[in-house]
């Protein structure tokens, strides 16, 4: 095999992996006491039932930002 092709492959391999979404790195918790938004979490206030819809304060804009419990 090519010393390209085998660039190829790898490139193609690694930008597979680089496509892949981030995952929020959470505290351990109780399930339903985190909100998840499409690009930030918070604490759940007031906690609930994991899929449930929950709102956090985008600290930035400080606007509501819809989100899921997990």
């Amino acid at each position: 095999m090519s010393f390209q092709r085998r660039l190829s492959i790898l490139s193609l391999a690694f930008s597979a992996l680089a496509a892949t979404p981030a995952v929020p790195q959470v505290p351990p918790h109780v399930p339903g006491q985190i909100c998840y938004t499409p690009s930030f979490w918070c604490w759940a206030n007031p906690a609930g039932l994991p899929g449930d819809p929950c709102v956090c304060i985008d600290p930035q804009s400080n606007r509501a930002v819809q989100g899921t419990l997990n």
